[in-house]
């Protein structure tokens, strides 16, 4: 076999080589030379051969957030391959986010079906001159069947920031994840260290007092009229257990991920100024996994 030597890389991205003769030949760089020349992961210390990867298990790493390349490079497939794993999970992962953004938020203590992650999140962020379009949701799952991270990187005072939530598809609930997820999403009422966002459906600083001060004078109204119902039950009379006329709303586990709401649609108010400063940057999140 003649041995040949690297000379360079000539203006159309082939490798040059030399033999001993002064000849040059020329060797195209495709997937092929890539996989050739990419390492192999090491062999198990006790010398038995190292398990293939499945298909499944490539899905989950692209689930939980990984790139072709790096799945390529964890599992030794040629990335043409992985990419034909890719796709179906593009579009899990997208429509997650889907189901995500139409998730119903708290408004003044309440969820009144009206209030949607994205709709929040969209209010809050033109509140500090973020436009819709300099926005980007991604969904990931670590392997397993835990809970999917969503994520929305934006940027805000000249910094890349990065919100990401729980969200579980069950019973499509949302949870913060950090102080920037927080501020993005959830009620004035329950934002951490005093922060605000702004008034919710562009209502007033004096409506929401009202609201609260009518919300009081019904909790009153309805602890004076369940007294007689204690002193009855003291007497020995029919008194009925608190609760035990309701039903607990019912929520049915999902086979499938259900299709998202679309709430596009609606007119969103103006967006009123923040009352409060926005946290800092939290760290990112990088997560999720199966076929």
């Amino acid at each position: 076999m003649q041995q040949l030597d690297f000379a360079e890389l000539d203006e159309d991205g082939r490798l040059v080589v030399v033999a001993d003769d002064g000849t040059r030949y020329a060797v195209p760089v495709d997937d092929r030379l890539r996989a050739a020349l990419r390492p192999r992961r090491p062999a198990p210390a006790d010398g038995g051969q190292a398990p293939a990867a499945s298909p499944r298990e490539v899905q989950a790493m692209i689930r939980a957030g990984r790139t072709v390349e790096e799945v390529a490079e964890a599992t030794g497939w040629d990335p043409e391959r992985v990419r034909r794993f890719e796709g179906p999970v593009l579009a899990e992962r997208e429509h997650v986010v889907g189901l995500a953004r139409a998730a119903h938020v708290r408004a003044q203590g309440r969820t009144d079906g009206t209030h949607t992650l994205e709709r929040r999140v969209r209010e809050r962020l033109e509140a500090r001159g973020v436009p819709v379009s300099a926005t980007s949701w991604d969904a990931a799952r670590s392997e397993g069947h835990g809970p999917w991270t969503v994520l929305v990187a934006f940027t805000a005072g000249g910094r890349e920031r990065r919100a990401a939530w729980h969200y579980d598809v069950q019973d499509r609930s949302i949870e913060a994840l950090d102080d920037e997820a927080r501020w993005l999403s959830e009620d004035e009422q329950a934002l951490p260290g005093g922060l605000v966002g702004h008034p919710l459906l562009g209502t007033s600083h004096s409506e929401d007092e009202t609201a609260d001060l009518m919300a009081t004078i019904r909790e009153r109204r309805q602890a004076r009229g369940r007294r007689p119902r204690r002193a009855e039950a003291d007497r020995g009379g029919d008194a009925r257990e608190p609760g035990a006329a309701g039903h607990a709303d019912e929520v049915l586990p999902l086979e499938n991920l259900p299709e998202p709401v679309d709430g596009s649609a609606d007119p969103l108010p103006p967006a009123a100024h923040p009352r409060g400063s926005a946290p800092e940057s939290p760290a990112p999140v990088h997560p999720p996994g199966d076929e």
